[in-house]
């Protein structure tokens, strides 16, 4: 398994540029997939930098149907029209409402009109390919605001399960725990935007020390984690964190 990051808040490599989104490229079992698209204003740069094609993306999974996780879509469907999209049956809306009123996301395009021609709704746990599963909306979680439920990845590997996470608006200890209920295999990794910067320290202090509990042993906050969230997980957190950005890699 491959996982490279498309989009992120932050960059550190020359000819990659960031943007407030979140978007991974991930190959498994020789099947390319993209999940989140970030805002789309830096996808298929980043992308080309990278040496990522994505006319050739098998599936593309959206964790939920904020812009700057759902905004780059239109730049892989224009390639590839008829590439499998998983996600909350409110993710095809949403999308279809934005292209037929040519909303823009600061002042740019939100995208070229492309339509959802292949769309795979997912609310309850889904397999999309043998060891490659999502979440579905965790339960309680559809009286939340529409916008706010999300889809989590989950890839079986030998050492244990690799998790991408959107924006974990309903709480990623929640998501993890949910996930452990799920399967027997203990969670190696947790990738994605834990949605940590605007909560005060002393609460970032018990999530970090709450993540010792779920037995995760590498943790790549991204995104919506915020620097003081980072700070908490080195300080209060006894598993491997590592501080990635647009570009690199997701080490295992």
């Amino acid at each position: 398994m491959e996982i490279k990051i498309l989009s992120d808040n932050t960059v550190y490599r020359d000819g990659i540029m960031a943007e407030h989104g979140l978007s991974f490229w991930l190959k498994y079992d020789g099947q390319q997939y993209v999940f989140d698209t970030g805002q789309g204003l830096v996808i298929s740069r980043n992308a080309e930098k990278l040496g990522i094609n994505l006319a050739q993306i098998d599936s593309v999974i959206i964790s939920h149907s904020h812009d700057d996780h759902l905004g780059g879509l239109s730049r892989i469907l224009s390639l590839n029209p008829a590439v499998k999209v998983y996600g909350h049956p409110n993710i095809k809306k949403t999308y279809q409402q934005k292209l037929e009123e040519k909303i823009t996301v600061k002042n740019q395009v939100y995208g070229k009109p492309a339509r959802i021609k292949n769309f795979i709704p997912a609310e309850k746990p889904l397999n999309i390919a043998e060891g490659l599963w999502l979440t579905g909306i965790l339960p309680g979680e559809h009286k939340h605001k529409e916008a706010r439920v999300e889809n989590s990845l989950v890839c079986e590997t030998s050492r244990g399960l690799v998790v991408l996470v959107g924006c974990s608006h309903t709480g990623i200890i929640k998501i993890l725990n949910y996930i452990k209920s799920l399967s027997n295999k203990p969670v190696l990794a947790a990738a994605g935007g834990f949605h940590l910067y605007k909560k005060e320290k002393e609460e970032l202090r018990e999530i970090a020390q709450a993540f010792a509990e779920t037995g995760v042993k590498i943790i790549y906050p991204l995104h919506c984690s915020g620097f003081m969230g980072r700070k908490m997980f080195q300080e209060n957190c006894r598993a491997e964190i590592k501080l990635a950005a647009a570009g690199e890699d997701i080490l295992l």
